[in-house]
């Protein structure tokens, strides 16, 4: 059985290094850091697969972490997280090692992974400092840490709709008046819209999606598709596609260390 490998995962957690663009001197690095920067440095490269940012801050933080830790380079499959996941899955079906370090915006991926068994236990030695939502929301176990969190909201064109027009609920999104002026990402791709669709599930029902739907709400992959098919702005689609969307699901993220 493929189990993911702590031992060159922990060098996303530790310390909060692939943050940190300096590179490490051997003096500077704690007790436990230098222990697995040796490890590490006996295999030279990791793979990451990640769906919680975009490509270039994926590349950069890869780009960061090996200026930390010169020797080791980060190779970046950046994709949505349901993709990742599929990765992964595809992976491990094939008994094959590929990813040393796996990220996603969908909980469940790392709550499945945990009871397959393909997770080993690992606590960083900065997990104290986790904010408390990121520890509760965490395994306790130890299996996975949480180190993303993400605000959902509603984001609008505000040259198109104005403050006293814009909806005040998820629910508003429904009404008629906004057909085709919506934009959404797809759950089959993207683990931050699997979560806002089950939020939404629980707090109005299926009966949302269909009502939704009747709107023709342009749909992408990503959490963040939305917002660049906001920002393209009127003027810029012409017939027969539709016209351009003036309100979305977005979502603001904030990363604990």
């Amino acid at each position: 059985m493929m189990i993911l490998n702590r031992r060159l995962m922990l060098g996303l957690a530790a310390g909060g290094a692939m943050a940190r663009l300096a590179p490490a001197a051997a003096q500077e690095l704690r007790p436990h850091e230098k222990e697995l920067y040796e490890a590490a440095k006996r295999e030279g490269q990791i793979t990451w697969y990640t769906g919680q940012y975009r490509a270039e801050p994926s590349q950069a933080i890869g780009r960061g972490f090996t200026e930390r830790f010169p020797g080791i380079t980060v190779n970046v499959v950046r994709s949505t997280s349901q993709v990742a996941f599929q990765r992964l899955a595809q992976d491990m079906r094939a008994g094959v090692a590929q990813c040393d370090v796996f990220s996603s915006t969908d909980h469940s991926h790392a709550a499945y992974l945990k009871r397959q068994g393909r997770l080993m236990p690992y606590k960083p030695h900065n997990a104290e400092g986790l904010i408390r939502a990121a520890k509760e929301a965490g395994d306790p176990d130890g299996h996975f840490q949480v180190t993303y969190l993400g605000l959902f909201l509603m984001a609008r064109r505000s040259t198109d709709v104005s403050e006293a027009e814009a909806p005040k609920s998820w629910k508003e999104l429904t009404d008629p008046k906004w057909r085709g002026r919506i934009a959404v990402g797809h759950p089959g791709y993207s683990g931050a819209i699997t979560s806002w669709c089950t939020a939404m599930r629980e707090k109005y029902g299926w009966d949302y999606f269909k009502a939704l739907e009747k709107n023709q709400p342009q749909i992408g992959r990503s959490s963040a598709d939305p917002v660049t098919m906001l920002n393209a702005g009127s003027g810029r689609s012409a017939p027969p596609s539709p016209p351009p969307p003036r309100c979305c699901p977005s979502r603001a993220a904030t990363r604990s260390r």
